[in-house]
């Protein structure tokens, strides 16, 4: 971490799933547990001699003893985008205004020389050989010099990173918001609502557990993350019973709609879903009292 401008190197020793490591992070030395696979995209470049890895989100497996290095400024304040934003703006009208200009130069060297009858083929010379020929350069150049520009107001971080370890590509990798990366979804279990008598809050987190995937699988989200982190151990969502079927819901898995069917203990199937809250199998005054608390969680800022 920088103080001051001087670096210093933090120490992480254990790293769960879910968590999220800043954009602007680079592990520099990375364990992972021999039984499990992490998914971190590894470099080429070496720093004290081990190599970096991008691990923004330990979305599957655990690291252990990892050391983080950090920049001093995060991604949090609200005037960057904007400010990004206001530079790319400004450089496309440069664009724009300089080759409008050019044109109009080449049109008054035109008359000066009298030479209208060249004017209509002349004018268009440049839009049908010159312009297409230089475009790769001019977007090269506008894409290195843009890279670094967004790299200086730290919206974006540039990387080589290596493409199962034959080639290398130069990556950029934007921090837009701030949400994702900075802050980790939570839930407060005094903020859950039951609407059924027969089930505590306990019995719903586990449920809800269920449904989500397990700590164990390539990718899990960061929102089942954050409802694995209300058990104490996240073992507990699926100890005791044997999942039959896991997967997304109507083929939906960008709205985490998940529906996990298993055996419990006493062996009686069952089938527990979690997603949109208005499909669930209940009455219509059931259904809107749902629709009022989320509009008034919703008020409250609170995402339901």
């Amino acid at each position: 971490m920088c103080t001051q401008q001087i670096w210093s190197l933090v120490i992480s020793y254990f790293s769960r799933f879910g968590d999220i490591v800043p954009s602007n992070a680079r592990v520099l030395r990375f364990q992972k547990i021999a039984t499990m696979t992490c998914w971190a995209k590894r470099s080429v470049d070496c720093v004290h001699g081990f190599l970096i890895y991008y691990a923004w989100t330990v979305s599957c497996g655990q690291g252990t003893r990892c050391t983080l290095r950090l920049y001093p400024q995060r991604y949090a304040q609200p005037g960057q985008l904007k400010e990004g934003i206001m530079v790319a703006g400004c450089f496309c009208f440069s664009l724009i205004l300089a080759g409008t200009v050019a044109e109009l130069f080449l049109i008054l060297l035109f008359r000066k020389h009298n030479l209208e009858y060249m004017l209509h083929n002349c004018h268009f010379m440049p839009l049908i050989g010159e312009i297409p020929m230089a475009m790769p350069v001019v977007l090269y150049l506008a894409s290195a010099l843009g890279s670094l520009r967004l790299c200086f107001l730290r919206i974006a971080s540039r990387g080589t990173v290596a493409l199962e370890d034959l080639a290398s590509t130069d990556v950029m990798l934007f921090n837009l918001t701030g949400t994702i990366t900075c802050n980790k979804p939570c839930f407060f279990r005094d903020k859950i609502e039951l609407f059924a008598n027969s089930v505590d809050k306990d019995q719903a987190i586990i449920l809800a557990a269920r449904a989500s995937r397990s700590q164990h699988e390539f990718c899990i989200e960061s929102i089942d993350a954050a409802i694995l982190s209300l058990l104490d151990d996240p073992e507990q969502a699926r100890a005791g019973i044997e999942v039959l079927e896991h997967h997304a819901r109507f083929f939906v898995a960008l709205k985490l709609m998940f529906l996990t069917t298993y055996i419990d203990s006493n062996g009686s199937k069952c089938c527990v879903f979690k997603g949109v809250a208005h499909q669930c199998g209940c009455n219509k005054a059931v259904k809107e009292k749902i629709s009022m608390v989320m509009d008034s969680f919703a008020l409250d800022g609170i995402k339901p």
